[in-house]
């Protein structure tokens, strides 16, 4: 995914560089579990967290609506938007959810 959002939710201005991440996708159902009830996960979404608990990647404001690009033999394939997010980089999560 990639976006000009800021880095954390207490920032003021977007980033001056396309900000750039690896991501992984989680099944719906391992994610409604994850987030509990705050949220139904529809069968439209895709729900996409850091790719590990060690460094944590997320979306933040002003990344809606950047891409989610996945490779297909060598090939950019566009699968997705940024829609929203749970919470930016917080710590009560042991994932940061996206969804597309």
């Amino acid at each position: 995914m990639s976006g000009w959002g800021t880095k954390r939710e207490e920032d003021m201005y977007f980033q001056e560089n396309l900000q750039k991440a690896a991501v992984k996708i989680i099944p719906n159902i391992d994610c409604q579990q994850m987030i509990g009830h705050d949220l139904i996960v529809e069968e439209s979404m895709l729900c996409i967290a850091s790719p590990d608990s060690e460094e944590s990647v997320d979306s933040c404001t002003g990344d809606q609506g950047g891409p989610l690009i996945m490779d297909d033999n060598g090939h950019s394939v566009l699968i997705g938007l940024i829609s929203f997010g749970i919470g930016t980089l917080k710590p009560s999560f042991n994932n940061h959810f996206t969804f597309i």
